[in-house]
């Protein structure tokens, strides 16, 4: 350790290896004792690397007193016991602590672990504490006495045990400001080691030591302005969680398509007023990249947000004037956010209770799918999609193989599905390779309906294919068993046009280029343009029965 009274402090570094019987009292890289009075303290760059061993009290980075920078020291803890705090960066009364970073991935840490600590009147801003494994009790990414600008750090949990505690964003007296710290759970590609266990821990946005009502600030009070939890994996369950402005939920390709992310004991607080159009869903991170050579993600998904662990209505949120719905586009998906309390649109403002947010996670467009039974499950209704609507967008270009089938068949496979009132399908495919049982390749299993693309709403008036050159959808067989197989089908109102169906092998019932399924349609089935008619085409298989449609 360098103390000096003024001055810079820099770039010092210990590495604590001592494996046999290694125990030291404390660890610390740098330190100032200068008086407050014309201190130019500047405490930077300093850090301490603990491999193993024994430290019966703290791990510091830097600290520094009254008036100091303290800034852009790290502390890294890889194994070992600890029995004291682990700090990044330490200051006095009217220091500024800054960018200092503790990364714990193992070991046992007694009592708290902090990215920047002030004291009154300091400002800590920016800090960073980042847990992938270890047995914890508390975390705080930054903390301040009274008068203290607590605002902008961060702690990002992707493993470990920890006790009954607190997790922090930041920290401050009761006349501090503490605004836009943030938890995190999981990094932002969804690592999360399954075995993490905060069941004991309450997460804190910002937290004001001495504050009433329990320390719970509603949400929207300027207090806590720009504090968030974000979720970026699934199965994470928590005591409870407090004073946080946002509830960020972030899609990325660890998360199965029907993940639950949060699960939380007692809720958010008596009075945390959390807002509906705070609970935010990003859902870019389930687009497809340059290298995937098929997406992951197609059809129909289901994922549930956030939930009570024990199904009880205990999450308050306030509706404002809209309901406790929302829905949107975003990039190649549409999406639906809902609760589980079916009377909460019926609630004029106010708080309604509820137990479980949900989301609703379509793909319309561009997926490029292959189903061979071995992944995700099949939908609720026995199928399988590559492009779907529910809620008034189109379905377009989207291409499903399916090669293998679960034991029990399925009922439907669909290049791409309109279920809502509102949209068209067009420019899809679906290609139906085999359907053999994809736990026994011997036994051929069926494919009941099987369409390029449907309109499956009795309201809809969309057009199924069009006048487009690429406007068609087509269903092609070329393995297996299928009953009937559609280029283009509606239950609707709207045309069916420009629809291809083929068989070149395998063996098939019924093939229609194009189909109208509602007796009352106006709609028209091809047509004289050059590219309004519906093709049937059989180049090989079997076709069992006499109906091969062409219209």
């Amino acid at each position: 350790m360098l103390r000096f009274r003024r001055g810079e402090i820099s770039n010092n570094h210990i590495v604590y290896n001592n494996e046999v019987n290694g125990v030291v009292n404390e660890l610390l890289a740098a330190a100032s004792n200068a008086a407050a009075t014309g201190s130019s303290q500047n405490l930077h760059n300093n850090d301490v690397k603990v491999n193993t061993g024994t430290v019966h009290n703290d791990i510091t980075g830097a600290a520094g007193t009254a008036s100091a920078n303290v800034h852009e020291n790290k502390v890294f803890v890889n194994n070992g016991t600890i029995g004291g705090n682990v700090t990044g960066g330490s200051g006095g009364v009217s220091s500024h602590v800054y960018k200092n970073e503790v990364s714990v991935s193992g070991g046992s840490i007694a009592k708290q672990v902090n990215g920047g600590v002030g004291g009154a009147n300091a400002t800590v801003t920016g800090n960073e504490v980042t847990i992938s494994g270890g047995n914890l009790k508390a975390v705080n990414g930054g903390i301040g006495k009274n008068g203290s600008t607590v605002n902008d750090n961060t702690v990002t949990i992707t493993g470990g045990t920890f006790a009954a505690g607190r997790i922090v964003g930041g920290e401050t007296g009761a006349t501090g400001t503490a605004k836009g710290n943030k938890v995190v759970l999981g990094a932002k590609d969804g690592t999360f080691d399954s075995h993490t266990d905060l069941t004991n821990s309450t997460l804190w946005g910002s937290r004001y030591v001495g504050s009433g009502n329990n320390g719970v600030i509603a949400s929207g009070k300027a207090s806590i302005a720009g504090t968030a939890l974000e979720v970026n994996a699934q199965d994470v369950k928590v005591k409870r969680t407090r004073n946080f402005q946002t509830y960020q939920f972030n899609l990325n390709k660890k998360l199965s398509n029907n993940a639950t992310m949060l699960t939380v004991t007692e809720g958010f607080g008596a009075g945390a007023d959390v807002q509906w159009n705070d609970i935010q869903l990003d859902v870019s991170g389930w687009q497809d990249g340059e290298n995937d050579p098929n997406s992951k993600y197609y059809g129909k998904n289901d994922l549930t947000l956030l939930k009570t662990l024990d199904g009880t209505r205990r999450l308050d949120i306030v509706k404002g004037t809209s309901s406790l719905t929302r829905r949107d586009v975003s990039g190649d998906f549409e999406y639906l956010l809902a609760t589980d309390n079916s009377a909460a649109d019926t609630v004029a403002n106010g708080s309604v209770s509820v137990a479980k947010v949900t989301a609703a996670v379509n793909r319309i467009q561009n997926a490029n799918a292959v189903y061979d039974a071995t992944g995700r499950p099949v939908d609720a209704d026995n199928a399988v999609r590559g492009g779907y609507s529910a809620y008034g967008y189109s379905v377009r270009d989207n291409d499903l193989e399916v090669q293998n089938l679960p034991q029990t068949g399925l009922n439907s496979a669909y290049g791409g599905e309109v279920a809502g009132r509102f949209g068209s399908v067009f420019g899809n495919t679906l290609d139906i390779t085999g359907t053999d049982d994809h736990t026994s390749p011997s036994v051929t299993r069926t494919l009941t309906n099987a369409y390029g693309g449907a309109i499956t709403n009795a309201n809809n008036a969309g057009t199924v294919g069009g006048l487009g050159e690429n406007a068609g959808n087509s269903a092609t067989v070329s393995g297996g068993v299928v009953t009937n197989l559609y280029g283009g089908y509606t239950a609707g109102t709207g045309s069916v046009q420009h629809n291809d169906a083929a068989v070149t092998a395998g063996t098939v019932d019924n093939v229609y280029g194009g189909a109208v399924m509602n007796a009352g349609s106006a709609g028209t089935v091809g047509g004289e343009d050059e590219f309004a008619g519906n093709t049937a085409e059989v180049n090989g298989g079997t076709v069992t029965s006499s109906t091969v449609v062409i219209r």
